[in-house]
């Protein structure tokens, strides 16, 4: 097997890091996999191991990537308004809030978890706080979240 330059390698991981992202767009956090990238690639799984260790990894092809949508979402005017467009984006057809949540809830809640995810929500649960004054708006948000994924898996 030819080795290849790290001027190659960096080029191919972020090809990857967009198939994962692409992946995780369409069909949610669940559906990225070894096998679903190696397929996108047309390549071995294995080699996709190499640029993701552990399924975990693939959290990092996303970083930067998806937060900023989420905050693009919503209305931080008021606290009503912030509420409001929580759900309205939750509820969104495109279905990339949501996505995002459930990536978020899957890393916060699986064994050998992201520790990255937890303290990303305990930081958007603190902004929520300190922006609306309000340490219940984000618990029953976060809530409501639960509940709507809750709802979409049955």
């Amino acid at each position: 097997m030819a080795k290849i330059s790290a001027k190659e390698r960096e080029q191919k991981k972020q090809q990857l890091d967009e198939i994962v992202l692409n992946i995780f767009w369409q069909h949610g956090w669940h559906a990225i996999s070894y096998a679903s990238v190696a397929e996108a690639f047309g390549t071995s799984r294995g080699a996709i191991q190499r640029y993701y260790p552990s399924h975990n990894d693939f959290s990092n092809a996303l970083k930067g990537k998806v937060l900023p949508l989420v905050v693009s979402q919503l209305d931080w005017q008021s606290k009503e308004a912030f509420y409001q467009s929580w759900i309205v984006a939750l509820h969104s057809e495109d279905g990339k809030f949501r996505r995002v949540m459930e990536m978020l809830f899957s890393q916060v809640c699986s064994k050998g978890s992201s520790e990255q995810a937890a303290i990303g929500v305990h930081q958007f649960l603190s902004t929520i706080n300190e922006k609306f004054e309000d340490e219940s708006l984000g618990k029953e948000l976060f809530g409501e979240t639960f509940l709507a994924l809750l709802n979409q898996a049955n």
